[in-house]
């Protein structure tokens, strides 16, 4: 006999098992951290790549451009480009006169479409929408930056148009706003 207890062995496995664990997924947390990834709540770490600078510089919205029969839309999407500049921290938000950056939200196209009869409880929503971001300068009034048009389209079942269409509008200003918040 070589004078190792069975029970010392067994945790001597345990112990090892674990460790092994825990080097297997620090490894694949560095692999991940190489690639970029954020874990949720360091989200604002990312404002350093944003274009606006680190979300210390001021920004205000300079117009919304969309043609569309829906006069509110405008305010409505104002209203989510602050909330969500805000959310982020990319930017301190004015509401008039100078800025570090003015921002210019173009709505090509708008749709919402709805199938289904009315009298029924089964009603679906079709919305698209064409969103496109343009930042300047806000002293030479130079374009610093523009998204391209950013397209989303979703089905709503079940839903209501207003609903179906302030979720289009977040989804949309989302993704401009991840365009915008990652430079690349």
């Amino acid at each position: 006999m070589n004078g190792t207890h069975p029970a010392s062995v067994r945790g001597q496995a345990r112990l090892f098992g674990l460790a092994t664990g825990l080097l297997s997924g620090l490894l694949v947390c560095l692999m991940l951290a190489g690639c970029g990834y954020v874990w949720r709540g360091q989200e604002g770490s990312l404002s350093e790549n944003s274009v606006l600078g680190n979300g210390s510089k001021t920004l205000r919205i300079k117009s919304v451009e969309q043609s569309t029969l829906y006069p509110w839309l405008t305010y409505q999407i104002r209203s989510l480009v602050r909330d969500d500049i805000n959310a982020r921290s990319l930017a301190k938000w004015v509401d008039d006169g100078p800025a570090d950056y003015t921002l210019t939200v173009r709505v090509p196209s708008f749709q919402i479409r709805s199938y289904g009869q009315y009298a029924s409880a089964s009603q679906l929503y079709t919305a698209t929408i064409n969103m496109e971001f343009i930042v300047y300068d806000g002293k030479t009034n130079t374009q610093v930056w523009r998204s391209g048009n950013i397209y989303y389209s979703e089905n709503y079942e079940n839903s209501d148009e207003e609903s179906a269409i302030r979720s289009i509008l977040e989804l949309a200003v989302r993704r401009c706003m991840d365009a915008l918040q990652q430079r690349f």
